[in-house]
């Protein structure tokens, strides 16, 4: 790995645990397929934020696309059955929240 990728993502560590985050993550229960929620969504016209068949949208996956525009964060979350485009306002998150995913990268493993 490239010294500095190192040292970028190595710097990163210590603000993440400030915030409340592990950086080296938690087992989640609960996570739905991406291929699982997309067809639920596009069958029941389900919104965002909704529940999905009664169950939360919880999804994980390694984050292979990251954008941000201002107040917006857009990356996409691939798991073995696909990737899924999530969508995340600051205005729709707590603060400390917002601060972890501005420190996302490319490859992180992420779970919403």
């Amino acid at each position: 790995m490239d010294d500095k990728l190192t040292e970028d993502r190595r710097s990163k560590l210590a603000p993440l645990t400030a915030l409340g985050v592990d950086p080296f993550g938690t087992r989640l229960d609960g996570v739905l397929s991406t291929a699982y929620v997309r067809e639920k969504i596009e069958r029941t016209g389900t919104q965002p934020g909704q529940t999905v068949a009664g169950v939360p949208n919880r999804l994980a996956g390694r984050v292979v696309r990251l954008r941000g525009h201002g107040n917006l964060i857009f990356f996409d979350l691939r798991d073995s059955s696909g990737d899924l485009q999530v969508g995340v306002s600051k205005k729709a998150v707590s603060p400390q929240d917002w601060a972890a995913l501005k420190l996302t990268d490319l490859g992180d493993l992420l779970a919403v």
